[in-house]
Parts: structure tokens; sequence; C-alpha cells
């Protein structure tokens, strides 16, 4: 349950500056509570047959497993999904790779 911001939270105290570290308490527990703006949403695995792919949700574009021991995922979006990988906005396929791979495109979604 997502913790309440009260008065008392932030006007019961005697300086700025403990006004202040109180409010950050108060909006630190507000965001990140359960129902939350920083709340997660969605968690996905991508585990579609390699051949049609998937889609996610919230995610623009179809995703693709790779191969077993390949790692990362195919992604095929149009320009106009705003996706870039490697800085690159993807208007057809692009392969996606993670942060563990070296050398390999992060994936970076374009903000409109």
């Amino acid at each position: 349950m997502e913790a309440e911001v009260t008065e008392a939270d932030v006007t019961d105290v005697r300086d700025e500056a403990t006004r202040l570290a109180a409010f950050r308490e108060a909006r630190r527990r507000f965001v990140a509570g359960a129902q939350g703006p920083l709340a997660l949403v969605n968690t996905e695995w991508i585990t579609g047959d390699p051949a049609t792919g998937q889609t996610a949700y919230g995610v623009p574009g179809t995703w693709y497993p790779l191969a077993a021991g390949e790692s990362g995922l195919k992604l095929k979006a149009q320009a106009s999904d705003g996706i870039e990988v490697d800085g690159q906005l993807v208007d057809g396929t692009a392969l996606v790779r993670g942060k563990d791979d070296p050398g390999h495109p992060l994936f970076d979604s374009a903000t409109p």
C-alpha cells in the first residue's frame, strides 16, 4: 500500500534543513510506493517463436528471440516507432544486445 504524505510529515519540524529532509523522505516513500510513479509496470520474457516473434506490452516493434546460446534479441520496427539501437533509428530489423555483451549496441527508446 502506498505511504500517504501528511502535513505532519513536512510541518512538524523546526528548521528549513530538517523540513527539506522530511519532504524528501516523504516524496521518496510516495514515488517508490507500490502504486507510485516509479512502480514497475510490466516485465516480459521474449520467448516467442523465432520465426514470428512477439510484441511486448507498451513497447513498439516485434521482438524475436535468437537461437539457443546467442545473446540478445532481434527487433523489427518502423522508423515511426521511434526506437534507436546504437544511436541509429530502426527502420527494418536490428540486433539488440545488452550491456553485459561488450561491443554490442544497447537498446534506447527515442523520445518523440
